[in-house]
């Protein structure tokens, strides 16, 4: 889905936020892109330039807090690119849509695609409602394993945020952000929550929910000129 809405990408500047260890900026670097890509794990970046040397693809890669980008970079790109798993670490939205602004050009896009909030309100296995949709503070949780590995022992704690999409939408629009598109969609391309269940070729859904919930949302949208912010 965020293919779509980033296009032909060829000869592009491309921003990407919060890459993790760099398949997705790799991927959009052999796809033609200039791409910078930034992310607040150490390992992670050390495993995205790994990466990308193997690959043989040149990708600018910067380890920092997403909010503190400009301490660490002066330039403006014709995109900026986030997706999956993001805004969650994240405690304040307009902060961060002032960032990803001020990193585009004008006329330049920003490509959003994140799960839905929705899910974050249940349990762990979907089963009731146990958070608030709302951003109404810091969530400080427990897990055995990760996404990455459900069944490592690993035990850790983390601190996450809620943040619905008028959240979202407002934070770029005080941005001097114009909306193009806000679409969601009934599936996840990723088994990455617990009873999941692959209903379509690449199309994982929560097994006794079915297509009846929105899994994730994406939105496309456009940095003003100064005379129109």
């Amino acid at each position: 889905m965020e293919l779509g809405l980033l296009g032909d990408v060829r000869g592009k500047s491309i921003l990407h936020l919060q890459c993790h260890f760099g398949q997705d900026s790799i991927s959009l670097a052999k796809m033609g892109a200039k791409v910078t890509a930034i992310d607040l794990s150490d390992q992670a970046i050390i495993s995205a330039k790994e990466l990308a040397e193997k690959s043989g693809v040149e990708v600018s890669f910067i380890c920092c807090d997403v909010y503190d980008l400009p301490t660490h970079l002066n330039e403006q790109f014709d995109l900026v690119f986030t997706s999956y798993g993001v805004i969650s670490w994240l405690p304040d939205l307009d902060r961060w849509a002032l960032v990803l602004s001020s990193f585009l050009k004008t006329g330049g896009r920003f490509v959003f695609v994140e799960f839905h909030p929705l899910l974050w309100m249940f349990d762990d296995d979907f089963k009731k409602i146990a958070y608030n949709y709302f951003n109404s503070g810091a969530i400080l949780e427990t897990e055995t394993g990760s996404y990455a590995d459900k069944n490592t022992e690993t035990s850790h704690e983390y601190v996450v945020w809620n943040h619905s999409i008028a959240e979202v939408v407002n934070g770029l629009i005080k941005n001097n952000m114009a909306l193009n598109s806000l679409d969601q969609f009934d599936y996840s391309p990723y088994h990455c929550l617990k009873n999941m269940l692959e209903e379509e070729p690449g199309k994982y859904r929560i097994s006794h929910l079915g297509n009846q919930i929105p899994m994730v949302y994406a939105i496309a949208a456009t940095k003003l000129g100064s005379a129109m912010g």
